[in-house]
């Protein structure tokens, strides 16, 4: 009697043991669960806090570029001696911010550059015909780097948004003369105007948010603030980004004369 009981004993625990395991297997093979699991990676929380502070007419030693990121940090300036950035963090920030899967950056490339100009020597902003124009708070900062025509406008208050405040103008794309009519035809021009400077459509997720700009009167541009990397909201290709346009009669600020 003892011996049949121990044995239905047995019995039911290795049927509760095996109901168990079976349902850990089946939760684990769900496919909701890979897909939120997925989608939980996808979404990975991470910030750009941004302090720059850039002297538009003169070599200054307290322009700088100070930065981090939920796993870099980073306080760099520009270093005459050397010729380049005292901490080095150019390197670093072009892994943070740029994708090489789809080969994009995750930030603005106008914001992108704006933060190499306060760790680079100062003859970089007369070479990129570095302009700023102020109307009270309102900023328009324009510059050409490399054949590629860069605008930054802020709102009223001084607030720069990201991606909203950045746009590019690529270059007429000239055909080689020797073609044929075939490769001719092929040719695509790349647009004369402005265009909104948003996230390449190949990238998931990219950095936004509001960065704060002051310029002074001894003409020192800071910028500052808190971006967030989120989920790219797509956009219908037929919508087209309208360009703030300069008001008043204010000159710009240019870069230093030759």
């Amino acid at each position: 009697m003892k011996t049949s009981f121990i044995a239905i004993l047995l019995i039911l625990t290795i049927s509760v043991q095996s109901a168990f395991s079976f349902g850990k297997k089946d939760q684990e093979k769900n496919p909701e669960n890979e897909e939120a699991a997925e989608k939980s990676s996808e979404v990975k929380k991470d910030f750009f806090k941004i302090d720059l502070l850039l002297d538009c007419e003169k070599a200054n030693k307290n322009t700088h570029f100070n930065w981090s990121t939920s796993s870099d940090s980073h306080k760099d300036a520009f270093d005459a001696v050397s010729g380049a950035s005292s901490d080095h963090s150019t390197k670093n920030m072009r892994e943070s911010f740029f994708d090489k899967s789809s080969k994009a950056f995750l930030i603005p490339k106008g914001l992108y550059y704006l933060n190499l100009y306060a760790v680079a020597g100062f003859d970089s902003l007369k070479n990129d015909n570095f302009q700023l124009l102020q109307e009270e708070k309102k900023l328009t900062i324009t510059f050409s780097h490399r054949g590629i025509d860069y605008k930054i406008v802020s709102n009223e208050k001084g607030e720069i948004e990201v991606p909203e405040s950045f746009f590019i103008k690529f270059p007429q794309k000239q055909v080689e003369a020797g073609k044929d009519d075939e490769a001719k035809s092929d040719e695509k021009a790349l647009p004369q105007d402005f265009t909104q400077d948003r996230p390449n459509e190949k990238i998931k997720r990219a950095y936004s948010g509001i960065l704060k700009s002051e310029f002074s009167q001894d003409k020192i541009l800071k910028v500052k603030g808190k971006l967030q990397l989120k989920e790219v909201e797509k956009e219908k290709a037929d919508k087209k980004a309208e360009i703030p346009a300069a008001e008043g009669e204010e000159k710009p600020v240019p870069g230093p004369q030759a």
